[in-house]
């Protein structure tokens, strides 16, 4: 369920069946177990984001700092049983 489907359904409840004096927020939060707080839900999508983000740059240099198989000079090993494998399933070899 989305943040904007979340909000309508808390401020929908909040309007209804919560009298004003027992209100709390008309907002969606989210936990943070990375950082260990309570935030609203729309700066946690940003977050997430975020951290998307930095991992994807970390995976990218982590590729362009290690060198391919072939640039260390290793086969690819092969595999005596792929003809096997692929005539079980019904495959041409």
């Amino acid at each position: 369920m989305d943040r904007q489907t979340l909000e309508a359904m808390v401020q929908d409840v909040n309007a209804g069946q919560v009298a004003p004096e027992e209100r709390l927020s008309d907002h969606v939060y989210m936990y943070d177990s990375q950082e260990k707080e309570l935030v609203l839900a729309d700066k946690m999508e940003e977050r997430q984001q975020q951290r998307a983000e930095a991992q994807k740059d970390a995976k990218e240099a982590e590729q362009v700092d290690k060198p391919g198989k072939a640039e260390r000079g290793e086969k690819k090993p092969e595999c005596k049983y792929v003809p096997q494998i692929l005539s079980f399933f019904g495959f041409v070899a």
